[in-house]
């Protein structure tokens, strides 16, 4: 993963040979130890043992 790391610093992501690419509408980590912590936009937060992160709604702006 070290070798991939200045391709990450400019937006290019991960080669395929060091992870799989992929989309998908939600996603699930789970702790088996208990609660864990994580953070978003710089808030943290703990979960309990389970953390689903979805897809919010799309917004679509039409401006005249």
């Amino acid at each position: 993963m070290l070798r991939d790391l200045p391709g990450l610093w400019v937006g290019r992501g991960l080669s395929p040979d060091t992870a799989l690419d992929t989309v998908t509408p939600w996603a699930e980590l789970r702790s088996h130890d208990g609660p864990f912590g994580y953070a978003v936009d710089g808030d943290l937060a703990t979960a309990q043992e389970t953390l689903r992160i979805e897809l919010g709604p799309v917004f679509r702006f039409l401006r005249i």
